[in-house]
């Protein structure tokens, strides 16, 4: 067995990672809205929500954890 890659796959994702991948799927949402037509103001909250998300300095799931949903609502927009 291949240690490397045990260590690698048992790593968890870096911050930078995880705070992308959850704005990738708020941009998603946000793409998926505007198809749907859906109005202008929630689509460009969910960009917002992205852009704050993927600017963040640590893992949004550590904010979550300490702070609590409370925590998320409050960030500053990017």
């Amino acid at each position: 067995m291949n240690s490397s890659r045990t260590i690698a796959a048992s790593s968890p994702m870096m911050p930078h990672d995880e705070n992308m991948a959850i704005a990738g799927k708020l941009r998603d949402y946000a793409d998926l809205l505007s198809a749907q037509g859906a109005d202008g103001f929630r689509v460009r909250a969910y960009r917002r929500g992205a852009d704050t998300v993927a600017h963040l300095d640590q893992p949004a799931s550590k904010i979550l954890a300490r702070e609590g949903r409370d925590g998320l609502v409050a960030l500053p927009s990017a």
